[in-house]
């Protein structure tokens, strides 16, 4: 794999983790939508 090719894995998986925490914390923590909307209601 080369550098390049590591970076932009690497990259696209932090993007992608804190969207997954965001809706895990959103969830777990009961956030009203209209304080932070959830990113799949954002999605929808």
């Amino acid at each position: 794999m080369t550098e390049a090719t590591r970076i932009r894995f690497l990259s696209t998986s932090l993007i992608i983790g804190f969207f997954m925490m965001w809706e895990v914390l959103c969830i777990l923590l009961n956030v009203s939508d209209l304080v932070l909307p959830r990113p799949s209601e954002s999605a929808a």
